[in-house]
């Protein structure tokens, strides 16, 4: 038997698990949409940030989404705007 079995999980932050389905959504949306995914992945960078700041300060679990929707976000934010950059100094 499981040493687990019986005991109730906390669950994970709800603003983690929506910072990384809008990382998710934006990276695909910077492909169709530049302009699009950039102004959602904004949105995703800030609830990333809030999420980690709730996390550490109520100890839930949950870091780990909220890091890797906030990398999704960064991403999706960074990569469209380093492009054009490239193509108006080029």
């Amino acid at each position: 038997m499981d040493s687990t079995e019986g005991q109730q999980q906390a669950p994970h932050s709800g603003l983690a698990i929506a910072s990384l389905v809008i990382g998710v959504v934006s990276l695909v949306s910077m492909l169709v949409w530049t302009v699009m995914g950039m102004v959602v992945s904004v949105v995703g960078i800030l609830f990333g940030v809030f999420a980690i700041g709730m996390i550490r300060k109520q100890k839930t679990p949950g870091l780990g989404l909220a890091k890797a929707g906030l990398f999704c976000n960064i991403v999706a934010l960074v990569v469209p705007l380093v492009t054009v950059l490239v193509i108006l100094i080029v």
